[in-house]
């Protein structure tokens, strides 16, 4: 999860959720604050009443019935809750950063999730960082000195790339020096994690991502971004811990995002990536690549939406079995507002975007999950936001629900 420096001065903080029951709708209020600042989940004061049967609760754009819901059509948002959701901060001790990336991995294998920071830290042109806390319950996340070098403007992930039970680290950005890095780095136990010294192109404005997308058993890398030469977007297949580019024949792509899923249920990984073909912004692009396997991957011509300095996920929110495409970014199309946050719902292969009335960002990120244990897929969602005819200019951090 990767955030463009653009969108102002930063901050990272821990929340826990009190969800409360009377969230039937499985809707959350979203946080709308001035940049820089921690926001407060509460409904947008430009909110719309949905009506009596949703409990006189809150909506940001246009939203469906549950009955339509339930049927898998139109817009995402059910209504705001009457009650809003409470995040409370921990007191984690985090630092702030910029250009920033995070992951959740229980690298010590203890049963709780540690978090894993890189960043621009301190104030004016910040220092690099990469930062490695371990849970050890209680709230209490204790930072540990895992020698991997100090980055920005990139990616980490989490990934058991040598099966030995234990998590590892894909690591790409800047360095305090200027170099660009992407490496692989082997959880070797207590803390410590060694370069494998992988010959992975190095890489800034981009995305890494683990998947096995040759049904081999290990995890391969997915990479994109802007390297010395150029943007790239590469497939390095695992071969028993060294990495190899298969030529997969992808568009480069940098300030980019970039996942795995299988949007076919064929039992392979396909590709998802949006990003610009020329630097620093030109030509944005969002494209679904299918796995036909021995490496090739073929684009379907999805027809979404190119965007720049955005995100992409899949997620099966509307649970008929398939994944669907969560989209923000930056078109640079001025007749489309510039930013866009869409879904779009997969119709055997054919996606087709629901009008989920959601504000469009950019220099954003997110996520799905079932934030409130309804069995429906909720949405994360953080960035930059301008000249929205209601709410003017600012960051957005909030959760959305079906």
């Amino acid at each position: 999860m990767m955030t463009d420096r653009g969108a102002g001065a930063a901050w990272r903080t821990l929340f826990r959720a009190i969800l409360p029951a009377v969230l039937a709708g499985g809707a959350l209020a979203c946080s709308l604050g001035a940049p820089g600042q921690p926001p407060a989940l509460a409904a947008p004061a430009n909110s719309e009443t949905v009506g009596p049967d949703d409990g006189s609760g809150r909506r940001l754009g246009g939203g469906a019935s549950p009955e339509e819901r339930s049927q898998g059509d139109g817009p995402m948002t059910s209504g705001w809750s009457s009650a809003p959701v409470t995040y409370f901060d921990i007191g984690a001790g985090l630092p702030g950063i910029d250009g920033c990336s995070v992951a959740w991995g229980d690298y010590d294998a203890d049963g709780d999730l540690d978090l894993l920071l890189t960043g621009l830290s301190g104030e004016g042109a910040g220092v690099p960082g990469s930062w490695l806390y371990r849970n050890d319950g209680g709230d209490v996340f204790t930072a540990i000195a895992s020698g991997l070098p100090g980055v920005y403007v990139g990616s980490v992930a989490w990934g058991d790339y040598d099966n030995d039970g234990d998590l590892d680290i894909l690591l790409t950005g800047m360095t305090a020096d200027g170099d660009r890095i992407a490496r692989v780095y082997r959880n070797d136990g207590m803390g410590t994690f060694a370069d494998i010294v992988a010959g992975l192109p190095g890489i800034n404005y981009g995305s890494g991502a683990w998947g096995d997308c040759d049904n081999d058993g290990d995890l391969d890398i997915l990479l994109t971004g802007q390297t010395s030469g150029g943007p790239i977007a590469r497939v390095y297949r695992n071969g028993d811990g060294a990495f190899s580019d298969i030529g997969a024949g992808l568009p480069g792509a940098l300030r980019s995002s970039a996942a795995w899923g299988d949007y076919d249920n064929d039992g392979d990984l396909d590709i998802l990536i949006a990003g610009s073909r020329i630097p620093p912004y030109g030509n944005p692009f969002t494209h679904v690549y299918r796995n036909g396997g021995e490496g090739s991957f073929t684009d379907i011509d999805a027809e979404l939406p190119g965007v720049v300095r955005g995100a992409v996920a899949w997620g099966d929110y509307d649970g008929d079995g398939d994944l669907d495409i969560v989209l923000t970014g930056d078109t640079l199309i001025p007749t489309e507002g510039y930013s866009i946050t869409q879904v779009y719902r997969n119709d055997g292969g054919v996606f087709t975007d629901i009008a989920a009335g959601l504000l469009g960002v950019r220099n954003s990120s997110t996520e799905w999950g079932d934030c409130d244990n309804d069995g429906r897929l909720d949405l994360l969602l953080t960035g930059y936001f301008s000249n929205d005819p209601d709410l003017g200019t600012g960051t957005l951090s909030g959760v959305k629900g079906p």
